[in-house]
């Protein structure tokens, strides 16, 4: 926010409300929003802002900029590289007549894989690790898992201590779901630790072992 004026402030500002508007496919909000909904490719989320007045009348110079918010994202690979970000509905809860300027921005992507061209996946696509089954496991057991976006995959098998047993997976895959059934009968009785590695992506499953 701005203060774009000297006049003191003679209302009471209680709260700002807004909506935001990104691609859906590349930002996901984890937290300080009231409500989220998807409308195509398109994510809005809602925020409210507490306020204290007492930082608009006596600590800010005019055009002096302030943060009243910090919305944390996790970023995917999404199906751009670019997104525009949209503020708008924006109201505030005061005792007086407030002018609103929404200034709009853009979120651009850095750093992707450009082997055969940027690594974009649906974002209907997902990455998972489900639990093996059965589980504790006796002499074989079942390990579905599923990956959204093309590039060398690994699973691995470690013993709690990190030591890899064996390797389960280790190829280029292309979205979709999987299924391996590994033969257990020869392992000692113990915990071990699943581990899925994508290109972008790390998984972890508790795997036990018992004769």
């Amino acid at each position: 926010m701005n203060k774009i004026s000297i006049e003191e402030l003679n209302s009471n500002i209680n709260s700002i409300t807004t909506k935001i508007k990104f691609n859906s496919t590349l930002l996901k909000p984890i937290g300080n929003f009231i409500s989220d909904k998807i409308i195509g490719k398109e994510r809005i989320i809602e925020v409210e802002v507490p306020l204290n007045n007492d930082l608009f009348k006596n600590t800010l110079n005019e055009n002096q900029q302030f943060t009243i918010l910090k919305i944390p994202f996790v970023v995917g690979l999404g199906n751009d590289t670019i997104s525009n970000i949209t503020i708008e509905q924006t109201t505030i809860n005061s005792s007086g007549n407030i002018a609103i300027f929404e200034n709009n921005t853009v979120f651009l992507l850095k750093g992707y894989c450009n082997e055969g061209g940027p690594r974009l996946f649906d974002s209907e696509g997902e990455i998972n690790l489900t639990q093996n089954y059965p589980n504790p496991a006796n002499e074989f057991t079942n390990i579905d898992f599923s990956v959204s976006e093309s590039g060398l995959t690994k699973l691995t098998l470690n013993d709690i201590y990190g030591i890899n047993i064996f390797q389960i997976e280790n190829s280029y895959l292309i979205p979709g779901k999987y299924n391996r059934l590994i033969d257990t009968k020869n392992l000692p009785s113990g915990v071990y630790n699943l581990i899925l590695n994508t290109p972008t992506v790390t998984l972890i499953k508790r795997l036990i072992i018992f004769h």
